[in-house]
């Protein structure tokens, strides 16, 4: 018999890292008790503001965003040492065994504590890109099983999440529109790819990350805003990012919120595809709702190879091919009816006791 809840560990940059490690907790909740923390919590608040105001600036350029990528750390040393202290004090009370990780960051604590407890855990590093993430990187080796939701070598669908516990909505029913974002953090050229789609052809719905990007949206397209004032580590009683309609650059005239998966999932299932980078969460979300993808300038080296594994398996695009193709619909169609037979076949990912 296991004892203590479930330990379910993510991380902040990008929301690749927290938002499945959210889907997770959440749907393993309805079977065992869940703890879900953002790695971020573990920081004093100066080092959070820090986060805070890197966020803003890889949102406002994308060079920023790459310089940061290689910048990356181990960020052990960063965290408050005390909090550090109290939460492994609380892991060994409540006798936790099953770790389930979303990011590298984590990595080295929960290492830690299984080397300090000396008992015998279950511990998942779970990678939702399809190679090595820069976080991954760094992380130690060994005693932990390896979960790879997607994998380019053999260029593999291991593991899907069942977001929203619907199926996909038949293309006959979808809106017609594309949805263009950049991620959990906004990052990359979405803004300036969107403008070469012809809006009379292809309505857009455009993510903002800041009221002051309602502005830079291409006239006609409708405008959603995921709060700035949420994070990870400050989530209170929303898991997931509430999301805003903006109208004419003003303030959110409705806020949506969803305790089972994050509202902006609604937008991807019923649009036609989604114009972005190919990030893991991504290529979650693309799966989950069997929604192709246009896609822009990667984030990396591992995303590169993300994009480059959804287009070999034939449920992505680049947008300006598909563009100079014609901005065909049935092509769209044929990634839709792709993804949905992969879909069929990948099962989706159930964490231990919560089946």
């Amino acid at each position: 018999m296991r004892s203590g809840p479930l330990t379910v560990l993510g991380a902040g940059p990008g929301l690749g890292f927290y938002v499945p490690a959210a889907m997770v907790a959440r749907q393993a909740s309805r079977a065992r008790p869940v703890d879900l923390l953002a790695i971020e919590s573990l920081l004093p608040p100066d080092k959070q503001a820090i986060v805070e105001r890197s966020r803003l600036a890889f949102h406002r350029s994308f060079d920023v965003a790459r310089m940061g990528q290689r910048m990356v750390k181990d960020i052990t040393g960063d965290l408050d040492a005390g909090a550090v202290e109290a939460l492994l004090a609380r892991w060994g009370a409540e006798e936790r065994r099953d770790f389930v990780v979303f990011s590298g960051f984590w990595a080295p604590l929960v290492a830690r504590f299984a080397r300090e407890s000396g008992r015998a855990l279950r511990i998942a590093h779970c990678h939702v890109d399809c190679a090595v993430s820069s976080s991954w990187g760094l992380a130690p080796q060994g005693g932990a099983e390896d979960v790879w939701f997607v994998r380019w070598e053999g260029r593999a669908l291991n593991h899907r999440l069942d977001v929203c516990g619907r199926p996909p909505l038949p293309w006959v029913e979808r809106s017609g529109r594309l949805l263009a974002h950049g991620g959990g953090w906004g990052i990359g050229t979405y803004r300036d790819r969107v403008r070469s789609v012809e809006p009379s052809r292809w309505p857009l719905d455009v993510l903002a990350y800041e009221p002051g990007d309602a502005a830079q949206a291409p006239p006609g397209a409708r405008v959603f805003l995921l709060d700035p004032g949420w994070a990870p580590w400050k989530a209170g009683g929303d898991w997931f990012p509430p999301l805003g309609h903006l109208e004419s650059g003003q303030s959110p005239v409705r806020i949506v919120r969803n305790a089972d998966y994050p509202p902006l999932f609604d937008l991807t299932r019923t649009a036609a595809a989604v114009i972005s980078k190919p990030g893991g969460g991504t290529l979650i979300d693309s799966l989950a709702a069997a929604t192709p993808l246009l896609l822009i300038e990667p984030f990396g080296d591992y995303e590169r190879k993300n994009g480059e594994l959804w287009k070999e398996l034939g449920f992505a695009a680049d947008l300006a091919g598909w563009i100079a193709g014609g901005c065909s619909r049935d092509a769209l169609e044929s990634m839709h009816r792709r993804l949905l037979a992969a879909r069929d076949r990948t099962p989706p990912y159930v964490p231990w006791g919560a089946a």
